[in-house]
């Protein structure tokens, strides 16, 4: 339990951006290709989702079991498709449970230890949809810490951190244009002094073309970023002495899918290359990584009609088979599945089931 408070209260920082999202009326058509279901992959007016897993052998389901990471989950979505409970299950019990008004709108969260609750984080809103403050406290109420934010119409201004005695321990303050975009950032060292400068700029379309950083005086670090239309082709930083450190350059089809992307780490003097391919639907066929010019990982990809993937194989270098599974579904008449059978190296592992309900 003592981890689970000690987490970072600046991890926290990055969840509120100086545009803030405007919570969505529950009474106004939202566009279907918006809405939870849809990001979720599910089809119709889905109204819970209860998925579980468990161990599949000679074609009989055994006991409560997933993958590495997996979890079970409950999903509850309202009558416009919008997430507004999710549950997450290990083998200890309930993990974590969310509530929402819509993904994008957290409201609270409760982190639980051995099936107990261990942490509970609130998020408030005002009129506006902006985010004014996260809170996190102990199952017994107490407070771990709190940040707030401060706004100039829809724009924030500042952001504050209190520890668990609610006495103010980090400040960060924001100046921002007149379309809402950052332009100048300065975290402070506790609330007096000005530890980190950030200056930003953007093109005429609102995206971030430039940021430099300083600690103190001292210039840490330039950030340039290049577009084609909406499109960012590439991004590169560069140190004090003006020698590239880092850089990122992306390629992209007719389509918009990212079929090329390299990176260069002067730290390591490493490029990386990364080459997608794609069938006419947006899926992923084929991932080639390659370091150094020398092709490490590739990993292929099928799908059924209904794009949800089949099977997944990948080889290293020399072709040996590192991964291969092979999925198969059970659909409901909504097309969504409600039984997916995983197998692992040709051996039948898992059974995951899926129980979907739907609003009238």
């Amino acid at each position: 339990m003592k981890n689970l408070y000690a987490l970072p209260a600046a991890l926290m920082l990055l969840l509120v951006s100086c545009k803030s999202d405007k919570k969505e009326d529950a009474e106004v058509a939202i566009d279907p290709k918006k809405t939870d279901i849809y990001a979720d992959k599910l089809n119709g007016k889905v109204k819970t989702v209860a998925e579980r897993s468990f161990t599949f052998t000679n074609g009989a389901k055994g006991a409560a079991a997933g993958e590495p990471g997996h979890f079970d989950t409950d999903l509850q979505y309202d009558a416009t498709g919008m997430l507004t409970i999710e549950k997450k299950y290990n083998a200890a019990g309930i993990a974590n449970e969310n509530t929402y008004k819509g993904r994008s709108n957290h409201i609270k969260e409760t982190q639980y230890i051995n099936g107990a609750a261990g942490m509970v984080t609130e998020h408030s809103y005002d009129k506006s949809g902006n985010v004014t403050s996260i809170t996190r406290r102990t199952a017994s109420n107490s407070q771990i810490d709190r940040i707030e934010m401060k706004y100039k119409g829809k724009s924030i201004v500042e952001k504050n951190t209190f520890n668990n005695q609610n006495t103010p321990i980090d400040k960060i303050t924001y100046t921002c244009d007149k379309e809402g975009n950052i332009v100048e950032e300065n975290i402070y060292m506790g609330t007096q002094s000005v530890k980190v400068r950030a200056v930003y700029e953007y093109d005429g379309k609102g995206h971030k073309t430039g940021e430099t950083r300083y600690s103190g005086e001292k210039l840490s670090y330039k950030t340039s970023y290049t577009y084609d239309g909406d499109k960012l082709m590439n991004k590169i930083t560069t140190g004090p002495n003006g020698d590239t450190e880092y850089a990122e350059v992306f390629k992209y089809d007719d389509k918009g899918n990212i079929i090329k992307f390299e990176t260069f780490e002067k730290a390591t003097n490493t490029r990386s290359e990364e080459v997608n391919v794609y069938d006419g639907k947006g899926n992923i066929l084929n991932v080639t990584i390659s370091n150094n010019g020398k092709m490490q990982f590739r990993e292929m990809h099928t799908y059924d009609k209904n794009n949800n993937i089949i099977s997944i194989m990948a080889t290293d270098a020399t072709g040996k088979i590192l991964n291969n599974r092979n999925y198969a579904y059970t659909y409901d008449s909504n097309n969504n599945w409600t039984k997916k059978v995983v197998n692992i190296m040709g051996e039948p592992a898992f059974i995951i089931e899926r129980a979907i309900t739907y609003h009238p």
